[in-house]
């Protein structure tokens, strides 16, 4: 028994912890082509990303706070930066051309092509592959 805890405490995770082991095995056969070959961690991936509705924000914040939870400090501060970035998007400002904050983000493949107002969408503009480190993407019109 975790010292820390008391024994009806115990208990209580013991069960919780039982509880989510019968969820990770249910993902895992209903997700999954072979399932005994998914680990746990894959299936708790999965479990959270559809949690958050594939929310890559939330998932990192719960990363952050698993990864303090175990200790690993410096990894959880990783992850606190990569927070940072979206709480910093420039793209948050509105548009330079049109100074609104209807925005659009275009995806592929899961990563931000950019982002552009809805008045520009409308005009026809259109994003381009990310140039350079991919960090900034361009629009062609």
């Amino acid at each position: 028994m975790n010292e820390s805890m008391k024994p009806n405490d115990q208990i209580k995770f013991e069960h919780c912890k039982e509880t989510i082991q019968t969820i990770l095995d249910a993902i895992k056969v209903e997700s999954f082509i072979n399932p005994q070959n998914v680990s746990d961690a894959e299936a708790m991936g999965l479990l959270v990303s559809k949690f958050f509705s594939w929310d890559g924000v939330a998932v990192l914040e719960a990363s952050e706070k698993a990864l303090e939870d175990a200790n690993f400090h410096a990894e959880a501060a990783l992850v606190s930066d990569m927070l940072e970035k979206y709480d910093n998007d420039p793209a948050e400002e509105g548009c330079e051309e049109h100074g609104t904050e209807d925005l659009v983000t275009e995806w592929l493949d899961g990563v931000s092509q950019g982002t552009m107002c809805k008045a520009c969408e409308d005009e026809g503009a259109e994003f381009a592959q990310p140039i350079g480190d991919g960090k900034d993407p361009v629009r062609l019109t």
